[in-house]
């Protein structure tokens, strides 16, 4: 039978191992959250050009190219074409955000589990006799 030392000692070296491997585990979860955050500013860099383009190229090009055939309703064509990208786009993107997991939740589900893990084991125990 173990003493109580020799249990405190397992359970102390268990209970540090697991606490290893879970700040593996959250060290993961956090560079795959600065992966998705750059990914995100991409798309959110790209809404924003996009932006730009609808407002460069409809005011200048159609403004020049078609201003005496079809007056303002080209400036308002090119205006809703890519308006309507740059909408795809932030859908996309708000999408995205709204189905990411939260951030660390693996790691504090299995931190969870560890310590049901640990109280289980530690009920099953004998208390120390005399």
């Amino acid at each position: 039978m173990a003493s109580m030392p020799q249990s405190l000692g397992r359970l102390l070296g268990g209970a540090a191992s697991l606490l290893q491997i879970r700040a593996e585990q959250a060290s993961l979860e956090l560079a795959q959250a600065r992966a998705q955050l750059a990914r995100w500013a991409g798309l959110g860099v790209a809404v924003a050009v996009l932006a730009l383009l609808a407002l460069g190229t409809a005011s200048a090009w159609l403004a020049v190219l078609l201003w005496d055939r079809w007056g303002a309703a080209t400036l308002l064509l090119l205006a809703l074409a890519y308006g309507g990208a740059t909408m795809w786009l932030l859908l996309r993107l708000r999408r995205e955000i709204d189905t990411a997991p939260p951030l660390l939740a693996q790691t504090l589900q299995e931190l969870a589990r560890d310590r049901e893990a640990l109280l289980a084991a530690r009920r099953e125990e004998p208390p120390p006799g005399p």
